[in-house]
């Protein structure tokens, strides 16, 4: 099986051919970002991201620790909107007489 290169995490994301799929994929982006997030934090030292599950192989390049930041909630609010797309949101109404 031939490896997959991707030079942004967008491309990757959208390989995915269910909403279920995209999840995953954004979770796994996220775990990366998160490890390269606390790594710059303790060293100050940033090259760039790399995804390699021994198939896939991202790599992209963040100049600070902000841009990892800002891609992270990005990808949170997309995730969190593709979740609102399979489950739907969910409101709880209730009377106020019965707030404690």
């Amino acid at each position: 099986m031939a490896i997959e290169y991707y030079d942004a995490p967008y491309t990757y994301i959208k390989t995915a051919a269910t909403l279920t799929g995209q999840i995953q994929k954004i979770d796994e982006i996220i775990g990366v970002l998160l490890d390269t997030l606390l790594k710059g934090a303790l060293t100050a030292d940033l090259e760039e991201l790399q995804l390699n599950d021994g198939q896939t192989i991202i790599k992209t390049i963040y100049r600070n620790l902000d841009q990892i930041n800002s891609t992270i909630d990005g990808l949170t609010l997309y995730r969190n909107k593709l979740e609102f797309k399979i489950k739907g949101r969910v409101k709880r109404l209730r009377n106020h007489g019965n707030i404690i």
